[in-house]
């Protein structure tokens, strides 16, 4: 049988699916990945390259100061 959308029928509607269990890792993951697409969504394309530029720079001091 399928839908009315073309669609094959499968056994399990998708509300009828059991939810995945998430473990408190991935909900940190999710919850970062969210913040970071609104603020990427916030943000120009000058202030994006000033963004890039510090992380650079920050990477860069890090390295030095693991040398020394």
């Amino acid at each position: 049988m399928s839908s009315s959308l073309g669609r094959p029928a499968s056994g399990l509607r998708s509300r009828d699916k059991l939810p995945q269990i998430v473990g408190t890792h991935t909900k940190l993951a999710n919850y970062q990945q969210r913040i970071e697409q609104n603020v990427n969504s916030q943000v120009g394309k000058v202030d994006k390259a000033t963004i890039s530029n510090i992380y650079h720079v920050s990477l860069y001091c890090r390295e030095i100061q693991q040398h020394m």
